[in-house]
């Protein structure tokens, strides 16, 4: 096949930031599926479980759907957690890289210019943020692989046979429970289909149908959750939008997508990739990949709170539509050196940033957290948490799903208290966890140490350019041996 090379190399790339990504693009990733799935396995206390919980506010499956594949693991005697979320990511980065490869051939008959054709796959395939991305369970990502499945099977095989639209209608009935945005985007498709496609009424009967069916099943997965009957769309709209509960994580004018965008993208990819996409929303009124993204758009646009990873369901349709204004563009003018220049520049501008977004944790914490997992292999041995400026959540018991059995936390205020709590124990290792900066010098009577992991390498804390370490706020991994014959000593 023509394209497989590239194919193949977005299918590594996300095999190999599978296994280095991680931890989470945000919070949500872990306390609201990870845990959500680890309180069903009987490991996760309820009050530790975020608010959602308490107001019925978020759909299972996904929970679902990670209690039963950790259930699967656990037969062939895999229980690590750390092992567990890189078969997660594994299994999810596949799908969406599936999902893509099926949409890319599909649309590479649409485009008139062989380059155009290159273009589309190496956007899909190696723009940096796509691997990461596409690896996150979570319900932006998983909702935006069922837009795209559902989206494929219209423009594929069409709606003339009803095993597509009822297979369409499961596919968008759980896009609209695990992100009840997409009910926007979805709004877009049928109006699509309605308008621009002329769909038969009763093709289109049985695809609302099936979403009715979808969402029926969701009701009942959300109720067994649960215990109690519930409609978790119906709760999250009440709490987040009636009131007005996701305006507590802040308010923001209508262009900050917008300006996060460009920022987070990275000029000067973000801005030759946002006008393109502008361009080609005009260019390109008949594609159902418009129909579906103008609407999710300006609801978001229109609601007060805004993070970028709400527009994350729609990623790749973003993607289409830059790639199509591109093949339209080299179609009509061909190649002209400001063009050839421009995209030059911005493929090996992208490579040093795919190469670091791939290779290193979502979240650099939770590599602790899978240091200390791996290495305290002692029932009951103590680690030590000052709190002063360390996220302490990270380490103790908030995060049940990451939790060794092994470890026993212990949060002390300053240097007295933790002097005084190993003169009191004797115990003979302890680890604990301090900023480099500040505990190096911290005092320890009867007691030698040793840093046995930090995230950042010798050789890059030897370059403290601009004082980056103070601002980064490096945390070390000491251990602590008593002395036979205790004697004071410096950590």
């Amino acid at each position: 096949m023509r394209y497989s090379i590239f194919f193949l190399t977005g299918l590594l790339l996300i095999l190999i930031c599978s296994w280095y990504s991680i931890g989470y693009y945000h919070w949500d990733e872990q306390a609201q599926i990870l845990e959500f799935a680890n309180f069903k396995l009987g490991k996760t206390n309820p009050s530790h479980l975020t608010w959602e919980y308490g107001h019925g506010a978020r759909a299972a499956l996904l929970p679902y759907i990670i209690f039963w594949f950790i259930r699967a693991l656990n037969l062939f005697g895999i229980y690590n957690p750390f092992t567990i979320t890189v078969f997660i990511r594994v299994v999810t980065g596949t799908l969406a890289w599936f999902t893509n490869y099926k949409m890319c051939m599909h649309i590479l008959s649409t485009y008139q210019t062989e380059l155009g054709k290159k273009l589309l796959v190496l956007l899909c395939t190696i723009l940096w943020f796509v691997p990461f991305l596409s690896v996150r369970f979570t319900p932006e990502n998983i909702s935006g692989i069922c837009l795209i499945w559902g989206i494929y099977i219209l423009l594929k095989r069409g709606t003339s046979a009803n095993i597509n639209n009822m297979m369409v209608g499961i596919l968008f009935g759980i896009c609209i429970f695990i992100r009840l945005q997409m009910l926007f985007a979805l709004i877009g498709v049928i109006a699509w289909l309605l308008f621009y496609k002329k769909i038969k009424l009763f093709n289109f009967t049985i695809l609302c149908l099936f979403v009715l069916v979808s969402m029926a099943l969701n009701v009942v997965a959300d109720s067994l959750f649960y215990g109690h009957l519930l409609f978790t769309p119906y709760n999250y709209f009440d709490v987040n939008i009636l009131q007005h509960a996701a305006d507590g994580y802040g308010i923001s004018p209508w262009w900050r997508y917008i300006f996060e965008f460009i920022i987070k993208a990275v000029p000067p990819i973000s801005l030759g990739l946002l006008l393109l996409f502008f361009i080609g929303l005009w260019k390109n009124k008949n594609s159902v990949f418009v129909w579906a993204i103008v609407p999710f758009l300006i609801a978001h646009f229109a609601i007060s709170h805004k993070e970028l990873r709400f527009l994350f369901p729609v990623l790749l349709l973003f993607v289409y539509i830059c790639s199509s204004e591109l093949d339209r563009v080299i179609n009509k003018s061909g190649l002209p050196r400001w063009l050839k220049t421009s995209l030059i520049f911005c493929f090996v501008f992208n490579a040093p940033i795919l190469l670091y977004r791939t290779l290193s944790p979502a979240e650099i914490n939770v590599s602790y957290n899978r240091f200390l997992y791996n290495e305290i292999r002692t029932k009951g041995t103590p680690l030590v948490l000052l709190n002063k400026g360390l996220p302490i959540g990270q380490f103790a018991d908030s995060t049940s799903f990451y939790e060794s059995p092994n470890i026993t936390p212990i949060v002390v205020e300053d240097s007295t208290q933790l002097n005084s709590y190993l003169a009191k124990t004797k115990a003979g290792l302890v680890y604990y966890i301090g900023n480099k900066l500040t505990d190096d010098s911290l005092t320890v009577n009867g007691y030698r140490k040793s840093i046995v992991y930090c995230y950042y390498p010798d050789w890059i804390l030897k370059y403290n350019i601009n004082n980056w370490e103070e601002r980064t706020g490096i945390l070390c991994v000491y251990k602590l041996i008593r002395n036979i014959s205790p004697v004071n000593s410096n950590l």
